[in-house]
């Protein structure tokens, strides 16, 4: 009874005490810290432990059409933390389910954010501007769907062409190189 009566809540741990599914009190939350020893009823409240640190989320790759018709490969990762144990815990319930709907909601944003750039501004001209619009996005619609999340960054790890579009986009590259020389030696 006294093992199933104590427990303790780490520094770097969230507790959110349930009884019979409902929610009755958040220990350890940003905005009331307490971690330690505590008690709850034996039997008919469970603990529920949630990290207080950030936390990390790397996307499956996602394919996205540029603004110049131009298919990329992106993968991308997302960097968070529950600022809000309760919403998090009633909206999403378990880390499964959270990891799928940032995921979501990651690519979402991505493919819109993304979709009005061209391929050239992606891959290196404004990326860092794009990331932050990004961000700025799934940070609204984190709000928006009370997650109870605090999107710290999201990144472009890589953004590629598809396999089958290489071959293609490197003979359009050697094709205007080919241009290029054959221009400078009529000149030259």
């Amino acid at each position: 009874v006294v093992s199933n009566t104590l427990f303790v809540v780490e520094q770097r741990k969230q507790a959110i005490v349930v009884r019979f599914g409902e929610p009755v009190r958040v220990l350890n939350d940003p905005r009331s810290p307490n971690p330690g020893l505590h008690v709850k009823a034996p039997f008919l409240e469970r603990v529920i432990f949630l990290d207080k640190r950030n936390l990390s989320l790397e996307a499956d790759q996602e394919e996205v059409t540029a603004a110049d018709r131009e298919r990329l490969v992106v993968d991308a990762f997302i960097r968070y933390r529950i600022s809000n144990p309760l919403q998090y815990y009633r909206t999403l319930r378990d880390d499964r389910t959270a990891a799928d709907r940032i995921e979501r909601l990651l690519n979402s944003s991505l493919r819109q954010v993304l979709g009005s750039a061209s391929s050239n501004d992606i891959i290196s001209g404004r990326r860092g501007q794009l990331m932050l619009a990004t961000k700025a996005d799934v940070a609204a619609r984190a709000n928006s769907s009370k997650l109870g999340i605090e999107v710290i960054d999201v990144r472009i790890k890589r953004a590629d062409l598809p396999t089958q579009n290489q071959p293609t986009v490197y003979r359009r590259m050697q094709t205007s190189r080919q241009q290029q020389a054959a221009e400078i030696r009529a000149k030259g």
